[in-house]
């Protein structure tokens, strides 16, 4: 993965954001790493965050199918750092 510093970002404009999901057999915290280039002090931020995919596709098709995403997308707008309402 690049991650590419330009000259808005220089200028005050927020640091790039990435978001890597990868699945896993249970929900993990996020995890955060922080990138900049050696000719620049800003940088970007990349999160990572598992998805228990098993149990996802177990409930497509069930009642709870609806409040298994939703938990999914309240850890990810945590692991970003958005508040709902903002994306």
């Amino acid at each position: 993965m690049r991650v590419r510093c330009s000259k808005e970002q220089s200028q005050g404009l927020p640091e790039p954001k990435a978001l890597v999901i990868f699945p896993s057999d249970g929900p993990s915290s996020g995890h955060r790493l922080a990138v900049r280039s050696v000719h620049d002090p800003r940088g970007a931020v990349v999160s990572a965050i598992g998805i228990d995919m098993p149990r996802i596709l177990d409930e497509i098709g069930t009642v709870g199918f609806a409040d298994t995403l939703q938990g999914v997308r309240t850890r990810l707008l945590a692991v970003l750092d958005i508040q709902p309402g903002d994306e």
